[in-house]
């Protein structure tokens, strides 16, 4: 069993390093499980069991996603009554498992924001059991697991049907059982540079660093009048200067003054989604693509929680999808373009999506 919760620390580890890697949204999931009972002697109570269960999946193609799962599962307990009206418990039987799952799975859209993403599991299961009363005693075995399920997803919400089974040990009888489970999905942020995961923004990150700006506008022809924007004192004097640098191809400088207009803003904002969406473009533009997903990741958050969808949005969505193929992750850019294509009210936008749709679905074929 110490084999099997170091096995799960170590798979852990490389599911989030994966997710980061590969420029992920939304990879994890979080889920709650249940199972039904066991089958044993009619004098015997034996109880459903409980698990949780973290889980990484990533696209390999447009509606196919593999990865691996981790999880653990406590029951199904037993106990035999007897005494009077079976009030003393002569014996009781703890069982657990730890499981190691590869996963796949397709997603079929079902309307709305509803999708079915029916799939199989295959691994290996740790189980241990203890017996404690009139008989006592325990032991730990190492077998074949598996799963069909059938999840339905709203938005990042899982609720699942499945139907699992479990390895059988020298002192435990057979346990194939069907299984009801909830969940979430999620990303986990890494520290260190860019992270690919939509983790919230966080502004002390992009602070104006006035050193650095200043060193910055002495490379430019007119540096004594563009240092005053360090001095802005409002949202919009900020944005007229970023806006104003931008369309000069000054991008960096422009990433920098969008950050000052930040600090005006509260996390509510719906602003915040225009500024967001134009610093990723910024740094985008510089081929700074990993911090410029990032960006984007936050400026859907935003628009997500305030439940905004508007032409900032799309632009939003636009931007994380070129990054994303810029970074090789073509799967996940095919994903976010499909997005956009949904959000957008112009034709001409979707045609040209339409387009790039194409060419990318060609690209992953060969």
């Amino acid at each position: 069993m110490k084999k099997g919760i170091f096995l799960m620390f170590i798979l852990s580890f490389i599911l989030i390093q994966s997710a980061v890697a590969f420029n992920e949204q939304n990879p994890f999931s979080l889920e709650l499980e249940y199972f039904a009972p066991d089958e044993v002697a009619s004098n015997v109570d034996s109880m459903g069991a409980l698990g949780l269960r973290f889980t990484y999946m990533r696209p390999v193609s447009e509606s196919f996603y593999a990865g691996g799962s981790l999880g653990y599962i406590m029951g199904p307990n037993a106990e035999l009554n007897s005494g009077l009206l079976g009030s003393t418990a002569d014996w009781e039987r703890d069982m657990s498992f730890i499981r190691l799952l590869g996963e796949v799975e397709t997603e079929i859209p079902i309307g709305g924001d509803w999708k079915f993403k029916p799939g199989i599991s295959v691994g290996m299961a740790f189980g241990n059991i203890s017996y404690s009363g009139s008989i006592s005693g325990s032991d730990s075995w190492i077998g074949f697991a598996w799963e069909i399920s059938a999840p339905f997803v709203y938005d990042d919400y899982i609720f699942a049907i499945k139907y699992a089974g479990f390895p059988t040990g020298d002192n435990s009888d057979e346990w194939n059982t069907f299984g009801l489970s909830a969940g979430y999905r999620f990303d986990i942020g890494s520290g260190g540079g860019a992270s690919s995961s939509r983790r919230d923004y966080d502004d002390d990150e992009y602070k104006p660093n006035e050193q650095e700006a200043k060193r910055d506008f002495k490379a430019t022809q007119d540096f004594e009048e563009k240092e005053e924007y360090m001095l802005a004192e409002s949202y919009e004097s900020y944005v007229e200067e970023a806006d104003d640098s931008f369309s000069r191809g000054a991008y960096i400088e422009a990433a920098g003054q969008y950050t000052g207009a930040l600090r005006f803003l509260e996390p509510s904002d719906k602003r915040r989604i225009y500024i967001l969406e134009r610093q990723g473009t910024a740094l985008g533009k510089q081929d700074k693509f990993e911090e410029g997903i990032k960006l984007y990741m936050a400026a859907i958050k935003v628009s997500k929680n305030l439940n905004i969808v508007d032409r900032n949005v799309v632009n939003a969505y636009l931007g994380l999808s070129y990054c994303l193929a810029k970074s090789g992750n073509i799967p996940w850019a095919i994903i976010n373009y499909k997005s956009a294509l949904k959000l957008t009210k112009s034709q001409s936008l979707k045609l040209k999506i339409e387009e790039v749709l194409e060419g990318l679905k060609a690209q992953q074929a060969q």
